[in-house]
Parts: structure tokens; C-alpha cells; sequence
């Protein structure tokens, strides 16, 4: 069999059982991406078809220059492909009976004004759990990566409150993919920043003297290098 870097030229110069043979080669990996979204309740078939379009992404842009084996390239693709269509594919669905009692409730409210839960119950005749779901059902989701704490020194996400397990290794594998992609896309003063809030465990204001900056300014360009390392991530698979 020809070596890989044959057999991406070959594909990438219009040979398309090639192509389709590597595809073919490596639909084991797609499976494996899908089973780290066991906690998802979507039909693993549909999890893996939207995988496959990752995976033959992946076989268009690879190029041998990159560096890295085939698989390491294709995984973010595969996973990112699936972690877009879960997060865009309304992930929190409200049934018409809730947004019915919704409507009414909010109506009633209007005319009448705040009232006991109880009050609400008899004067609808729906039942107090239909009641609190309706008027929960437009309270917005939160993010695991909400700030629930930040004195300016120091943030603690929601997702630091979560209980920790520990990751697959290939998922941390993957995770450390991400980030050096994301890291990559920083200038030097970035990733100097970077380095010493997260690894070297520097607070804000000891960066700040290092860099002859405020802590205000240290806190907004952190913020500003986290939004764009966020974005980078979330746009690999399409680069």
C-alpha cells in the first residue's frame, strides 16, 4: 500500500477512489469521536454521518507539511463538526403545552399582576410543576464557562464548580490539539500573557508589573485573548 503521503497527493489531484478509500480507511476514528457524546440523546447514525463530513474535510486539507499524523489533524475536524451541529441544532427544546402555559400565565400576570404560585394553579387549573416549568421555560441557558466569581484577580467558572472526572486520553490528547491550534493564532505579547496567568499561575496585577500595564488593562486584554482563542477553536474546522 502506498505510503500516506502518496496517497493524499494522488486524492488531492482529482483520485477519487483514493479519496474514497481513505475515507473508507478511517471511519473507525469517526466512530470512536461519536462515542465520546454518549451523554448526548441523539441517534448515534446521525452523530456519525454529520463526523463523516470532518472526516472528509479532513482528507481534502490535509497536507504532509503540517507535521502531525493524519489522525491528529482529522480529530478536532470530526469532533468540531459534531460539537456545531449539537450546539446549533436547538439543544433545548420547549414543548407547545409549556409555551401555552407560558402565554397564559404571562397574560395573566399582566392583567392581574404578581401573584402566589398557588393563586396561579386555581386560577388556570394546571398543576403547580406545569406551572414552575412554564415560568422557567424563557429563563436563558448558562454556560459552563459563565464567570461566577471574578474579583479582577482572579475567575472562577461555573465549570471550576462542576465535579471533575477524569478525561480518555485521547480526549486530552485532542483538548491539547485545540489549544496549541488556538495558541498559535497569538502574537508574542499574547502568549507571554497567556503563559504566565495560566501557567505560571501569575495574578494580574504581577503581569501587569512585567509588562508595564495595569491590572485594568491586563484583565481586558485577558479577556480579549480568550474570546479570540475561543473563536480560533471554534473555527478550525473550517480553516
Amino acid at each position: 500500500m502506498p505510503v500516506l503521503e502518496e496517497r493524499i497527493t494522488r486524492a488531492h489531484q482529482g483520485d477519487m477512489e483514493e479519496r474514497e478509500q481513505l475515507i473508507l480507511d478511517n471511519i473507525p476514528l469517526v466512530w470512536s469521536m461519536v462515542a465520546r457524546f454518549h451523554y448526548a440523546n441523539r441517534d448515534k447514525e446521525e452523530l456519525f454521518q454529520i463526523g463523516m463530513v470532518g472526516l472528509m474535510q479532513a482528507v481534502d486539507r490535509f497536507d504532509v507539511s503540517f507535521g502531525v499524523q493524519f489522525s491528529t489533524y482529522a480529530v478536532p475536524l470530526i469532533m468540531g463538526e459534531i460539537r456545531r451541529f449539537l450546539r446549533d441544532d436547538a439543544p433545548v427544546k420547549i414543548t407547545r403545552s409549556v409555551l401555552e402555559n407560558h402565554k397564559k400565565i404571562r397574560q395573566l400576570l399582566e392583567e392581574q399582576g404578581d401573584m402566589p404560585v398557588e393563586e396561579i394553579v386555581n386560577r388556570l387549573g394546571i398543576t403547580m410543576e406545569e406551572v414552575i416549568l412554564a415560568m422557567e421555560c424563557d429563563k436563558p441557558v448558562e454556560s459552563i464557562y459563565e464567570p461566577v466569581y471574578d474579583s479582577g484577580e482572579s475567575q472562577v467558572l461555573l465549570v471550576d464548580q462542576l465535579e471533575q472526572q477524569e478525561k480518555p486520553v485521547e480526549e486530552q490528547v485532542m483538548e491539547k490539539e485545540l489549544i496549541q491550534q488556538a495558541f498559535s493564532t497569538l502574537d508574542v505579547k499574547e502568549k507571554k500573557m497567556i503563559r504566565l496567568r495560566f501557567y505560571e499561575n501569575k495574578t494580574q496585577s504581577q503581569v501587569g508589573e512585567m509588562l508595564q500595564m495595569t491590572q485594568v488593562q491586563v484583565s481586558r486584554m485577558e479577556k480579549k485573548i480568550l474570546q479570540k482563542m475561543r473563536s480560533g477553536i471554534q473555527e478550525i474546522p473550517c480553516k
